[in-house]
């Protein structure tokens, strides 16, 4: 199989937010996410998808050693890996940024919770903000505007995807909120074990999804205008989360029966709408 092939399945590519924020880029730019995103989910999946301790650290062992690889030798053994090179960014792109994805994933074994905001920061940035700083540093842009950015985006889609998988996480053992936000909420990690949604709960998710939409418009106001065209497909992927936490409010907070989607058409629509937006302001 094609690298990139390997790395579309990996992410479910067509059924995907990516998809639609990577609509009207240049083949290398598309690919360039892609690839990125599915080396994110490669490594950073392990911890919950190998059950044991042992085997999930052995394989981010080898990550960690097939970086090394990658970068001393310029050679590739895993598909992910093959279409980096392929696209040729791999000068673009800060060695310390991928080991940093297997650190990420290494403090899932220690870390199941969060007891501030800056260790939730930190939680967001492994999962989240690494790979859109390494998408923007692989589209050739730099600086610490884009820095910023990365960083605010990825408290934004973490925060959407900690909403949308929570009784993944819970099933997990897992409570990545800030554990401020819960006793603010008068909630512990007990309270969602049964999986029952109560007034409570809603409350605390209604609260969340309000504190990524705040951090979406915090990072869109971290991006000097000149550059939001730039980063045109990260703030296409946020806005379309924002989207789906926007249904999943509607519907309740049902998040413990059922997965929200949003419908092909209207993440077109609400796509189109986003860029429109952007269009006049930069006229403006």
């Amino acid at each position: 199989m094609v690298p990139i092939e390997y790395c579309k399945e990996k992410i479910n590519y067509p059924s995907s937010d990516l998809y639609y924020s990577c609509i009207g880029l240049d083949e290398k730019q598309k690919n360039t996410s892609i690839a990125l995103h599915a080396l994110g989910k490669e490594i950073l999946d392990i911890p919950y998808t190998v059950h044991e301790e042992a085997v999930a650290r052995q394989k981010l062992a080898w990550w960690y050693e097939q970086i090394n690889i990658l970068y001393s030798e310029k050679k590739a053994n895993h598909p992910v890996m093959k279409a980096i090179l392929d696209l040729e960014i791999l000068p673009e792109l800060p060695k310390p940024l991928l080991d940093e994805l297997v650190a990420g994933a290494m403090t899932t074994f220690s870390t199941h919770e969060c007891q501030t905001e800056k260790e939730f920061f930190v939680h967001c940035y492994y999962y989240n903000g690494i790979v859109q700083l390494l998408q923007a540093h692989g589209e050739g842009f730099h600086g610490k505007d884009v820095v910023h950015f990365a960083n605010h985006i990825g408290i934004t889609l973490r925060t959407a995807a900690l909403i949308t998988t929570l009784r993944v996480q819970i099933a997990a053992g897992k409570l990545y909120f800030p554990k401020e936000h819960l006793e603010n909420h008068q909630l512990t990690f007990d309270d969602f074990k049964t999986y029952e949604m109560n007034e409570k709960i809603k409350s605390f998710l209604g609260f969340e999804v309000n504190y990524a939409k705040d951090f979406y418009q915090r990072a869109l106001k971290k991006l000097p205008r000149a550059q939001v065209h730039q980063q045109k497909s990260s703030i296409v992927l946020a806005h379309l989360a924002m989207r789906q936490l926007d249904e999943i409010a509607k519907d309740g907070f049902q998040v413990f029966n059922h997965e929200i989607h949003v419908t092909p058409i209207r993440k077109l629509f609400y796509r189109w709408k986003l860029l429109i937006g952007i269009m006049c302001r930069n006229r403006g």
